[in-house]
């Protein structure tokens, strides 16, 4: 039955392998087939120049996809040259027989890995799937890397899994092979890292079989753990190396390249064949579209159900193979799931194990309808048909496609038979064009560009002299039309296009469309848009008709688009093609964004002046100090209660983080009643903000009052401490900005104005998010919560932003030296609570707590200190001024007036003794996100050692 499942994958895969005739419509294979077409087997005299990145006639000098299937081509390329020779069109045929040969393998992995952990009946069902998976049978039709890269994926997983349960050296070398093959084939195939560390944890510290029921640690284990994951690693590392040895030889081309790659997938480039993917939902989009169009909906839904079901199980069962699988398909499916760009085939190597375990998922329905009797015989034939059926006939009706010609070939074919030659035609840039064109004359209309008039007297102009115009697909009308703001105008060229209005009349169109036994699959292609289709493009078809709506573009423009041809039968003007083109749309291009509409700037004003804000000037800075503190004093009180109970596991209770977590309980209230209207950023609505938390935590610390009352009593000395330490940090920072309070850097440029700038507009705003100061009329397009933590300060106390600007430097220094304190300080105090072979004293975790403040405070920011030190010398025995911070300099230099004493500048983290920028913010809240972690483990490890655990050890 395996071999029958093979042969037919084979042949569905195989069938149909010229479905282009010849055009090479899909623009990665043929930028692969290019590459492959331009290597070089080396002569003998040529092997030294090998490992000359310059020279080397292997050095693909492109890697926007892995060396390895180039590689592969060019050798079957080699052993076929004696007995023929295939030009760069003929190459496609040996190519796209190495992709459905290494998809049929997938098969054969797949049958495998559910052979052996989930049965030869899973096994045998997860092949056919694979088998009949419409995403694997496209994919195998195109010579990209994609059947390649599922292949080594899948049998990584395969030896991982059997590491997982034998922890064979052996296994762990067959894995860095396929894993150093896959990384060589894509780097894509990178979170294969984290499957690697978890089957070998799985192998090293839990007990032979095959679920993890017990986890056993001890430091021989952990070597073995250690030793096992550095060896498979370290052989993915050298195969990745030989199979892409230019990796390191041509480093600059491979970092270049790969960073274009992550810039694409991330929209950070904003190239045009991405356009499709804005406003896209993550997760839903890629999930939808694999499970309609890449699998059909039956076993799209069985696959996803399938892995829910396999991450329930595991969590129960913790099967080792459940998990080897999981480490692998959940974290490729969160980093591809989050892209912005969500190619179909991106989804490629995760299908294969989510087939398996929908396979799995419908093997259990089996066994759970044969527990009822009448059922137990139709049970396996009831659910196998209901799976199967519907799966195959969308599979090979999806195959029906390849049984005719190439819609692009046959609209080439009908202009040939019907316009003369000479002609000219247009067609649309960044789109393919139609083959064997070569006697007419063939333009491109620049319908990407940005909008403008400009633009349309091109449009107009060409589209005037325009015999003919061609629209390959529906590359461009499936995704102008959906981003109307930046494309009004050309929303509108399609729109008359369509209705007649240019003058053009649609003369030939063609599709392939997946059909059997009078049972159609249609893909919507106008579905996203706002544009009623021109004439006839439904008109085609017979018999039952399934829409299911649009299918991503990457699903139907290579092997079945839908061209259209038009004739020009109005012969317009260009001028007359222009005023129907703007009749109905805005002649000034896009509206301008972040623009605020005059109801919200109407509200922004609404909220007073400066003077209605400010309780304390300038003239009042010499007590204003007391105040801030007092009212961060009052929210870590607040906090306390809250806090006592999110850090018990730590014995200092993370006493520091309080003030910390009061700040940030009480902005967020205030930034959220900001952000959705349910009040207005004032003094108001942050006094009943910590009126709301001052409620909680009433409650809170009633239910644990004498639980916090004994603490008090019992280590009010560490509290004393803790406090003093807060405020001698608050205190040091404050006299630095007393000796150099300057905000403005006004001949050296820098950040502090646009910072400075910012806060004053966070603290004026009435709502969120607040105006831009930079942008009359606009709203903050920028990250602005740093500032706002500082700006319910400003709000609640009503300092005047100069002066709470010089405090609030200061109040985040003393947050992160808290911080730091607070975890170190209870991580030690508790591993001196638990005792060991000699008991430290308590002063052994203050020193701890010190420590860690004067390394994440001061040694990290060493620049900053030899400035203070540099400028209090200048004060105090050269009698001069104190001086202002350099913050510019080259990377070794001597620091001014230091007396020679060289440094390395940090300028980064120099920002921290000097500049309120909004990074800063990230240490303290990163240090109280760290906090609450510990705090989970450790009460997590509390309930081990309730268990007779030794987690510690």
């Amino acid at each position: 039955m395996l071999l029958a499942v093979l042969v037919l994958a084979l042949a569905l895969r195989l069938y149909g392998i010229d479905w282009d005739g010849g055009g090479l419509f899909h623009p990665d294979e043929r930028a692969i087939l290019m590459h492959a077409y331009d290597l070089r087997v080396p002569s003998v005299s040529e092997l030294p120049d090998l490992l000359d990145a310059g020279e080397s006639p292997l050095n693909p000098r492109w890697f926007n996809y892995g060396s390895l299937p180039l590689y592969l081509l060019k050798a079957v390329e080699a052993a076929a040259a004696p007995f023929t020779e295939w030009d760069l069109f003929q190459l496609r045929f040996p190519g796209r027989v190495i992709s459905a040969v290494a998809d049929t393998g997938v098969i054969a992995v797949v049958f495998a890995l559910g052979a052996a952990w989930y049965g030869r009946r899973v096994g045998l069902l997860a092949a056919a799937l694979v088998a009949l998976a419409v995403i694997h049978i496209q994919l195998s039709h195109f010579f990209a890397v994609d059947t390649i890269l599922a292949l080594l994926v899948t049998a990584t997983v395969f030896f991982l899994a059997r590491l997982a349960h034998t922890g064979s050296r052996r296994d762990a070398v067959f894995a860095g092979i396929t894993f150093g093959l896959a990384l060589a084939t894509k780097i894509s195939a990178a979170p294969l890292g984290l499957a690697v560390v978890a089957a070998h944890l799985i192998a090293a510290f839990s007990s032979p079989g095959d679920a993890v029921d017990a986890i056993r640690i001890s430091p021989a284990r952990a070597r073995r753990m250690a030793a096992g994951a550095a060896l498979t690693l370290a052989v993915a590392a050298g195969v990745m190396l030989l199979a892409q040895p230019y990796t390191l030889l041509d480093y600059a081309t491979f970092r270049a390249n790969v960073t274009e790659q992550s810039e694409m997938v991330r929209r950070v480039v904003d190239y045009p064949y991405t356009r499709q993917y804005i406003d896209t939902p993550r997760f839903l989009y890629q999930g939808w579209q694999l499970g309609v169009w890449g699998l059909g909906p039956v076993l799209g839904a069985l696959a996803w159900a399938g892995l829910a079901a396999a991450v329930v199980a595991a969590v129960r069962k913790r099967r080792k193979a459940d998990l080897v699988i999981l480490a692998w398909l959940l974290p490729y499916l969160a980093v591809t799931g989050w892209f912005d760009v969500k190619f179909q085939r991106y989804m490629l190597p995760a299908v294969p194990f989510l087939l398996l375990f929908g396979a799995r998922l419908a093997w259990w329905l089996v066994d759970l309808l044969r527990r009822a009797r009448p059922a137990r015989r139709v049970a396996a034939p009831l659910v196998l048909a209901l799976v199967l059926a519907p799966t195959a006939h969308y599979a090979l009706a999806f195959e029906s496609i390849y049984s005719r010609d190439h819609p692009a070939q046959a609209a080439s074919a009908w202009i040939k038979e019907n316009v003369p030659p000479g002609a000219v035609i247009v067609k649309e840039h960044w789109e393919e064009g139609l083959p064997d064109l070569y006697e007419y004359q063939v333009r491109d209309l620049p319908l990407y560009e940005i909008d403008g008039r400009r633009k349309l007297a091109t449009i107009a102009g060409e589209l005037e002299g325009a015999d003919y115009l061609v629209l390959f697909s529906n590359r461009l009308y499936g995704t102008i039309p959906r981003l109307p703001d930046r494309y009004p105008i050309s929303t509108e060229y399609y729109r008359r296009l369509f209705d007649g209005g240019l003058g053009y009349e649609l003369v030939f169109t063609r599709d392939r469309r997946a059909s059997l036994l009078g049972i159609e699959y249609r893909a919507d292609r106008m579905a996203r848009v706002d544009l009623d289709p021109p004439r006839a493009v439904d008109g085609e078809g017979g018999g039952v008709t399934l829409s299911l709506g649009w299918a991503d573009e990457s699903f139907t423009v290579y092997d079945h688009p839908r061209p259209m041809v038009f004739r020009n039968t109005g012969r317009l003007d260009a001028e007359e093609i222009t005023r129907r083109v703007l009749a109905d749309a805005p002649e000034t291009g896009p509206p301008v964004g972040l623009m605020l509409t005059e109801s919200e700037r109407a509200k922004q004003v609404a909220g007073g002046t400066f003077s209605d804000i400010v309780l304390l000037d300038r003239d009042a800075a010499g007590y204003s100090w007391l105040v801030w503190l007092l009212a961060i004093e009052v929210m870590g009180l607040v906090a306390l209660p809250i806090g006592f109970v999110l850090f018990r596991p730590l014995p200092n209770r993370g006493y520091l983080l309080h003030k910390t977590l009061g700040l940030v309980l009480v902005a967020f209230l205030a930034w959220l009643m900001a952000s959705t209207g349910g009040a207005a950023f004032s003094r108001g609505s942050v006094l009943l903000s910590l009126g709301f938390w001052a409620v909680i935590a009433a409650v809170v610390g009633h239910r644990h009052r004498a639980e916090i009352a004994a603490f008090l009593r019992e280590r009010w000395r560490l509290v004393l401490l803790m406090e003093l330490l807060f405020l001698a940090a608050f205190a040091a920072f404050l006299l630095i900005r007393v000796a150099n309070p300057d905000m403005w850097h006004p001949y050296r440029g820098g950040e502090k104005p646009m910072d400075f700038a910012y806060l004053n507009a966070v603290v004026r705003s009435t709502v969120m998010p607040p105006y831009d100061p930079w942008f009359a009329g606009g709203y903050l397009n920028y990250y602005y919560f740093g500032q706002f933590l500082v700006a319910t300060l400003i709000r609640l106390t009503g300092i005047v932003p100069s002066v709470a600007y010089n405090l609030a430097v200061p109040t985040l220094f003393a947050f992160t030296v808290g911080g730091a304190f607070t975890l170190a300080h209870g991580l030690a105090d508790r591993a001196r609570l638990r005792g060991g072979i000699r008991r430290p004293s308590a002063a052994s975790a203050v020193v701890a707590g010190l420590g860690a403040a004067l390394l994440v405070v001061v040694i990290g920011n060493i620049d900053g200190l030899v400035q203070v030190l540099a400028g209090a010398r200048r004060a105090l025995l050269d009698d001069l001024p104190f001086g202002v911070f350099d913050y510019w300099r080259s990377s070794r230099m001597m620091a001014p007036d230091s007396g020679g004493f060289e440094i390395t500048e940090f300028p980064f983290f120099s920002f921290l003794f000097a500049d309120l920028h909004a990074h800063l913010i990230a240490i303290p809240l990163a240090l109280l996100a760290l906090g609450l972690g510990v705090a989970v483990f450790l009460r997590a490890a509390e309930a081990r050692d309730g268990q007779g655990g030794k987690w510690w050890d």
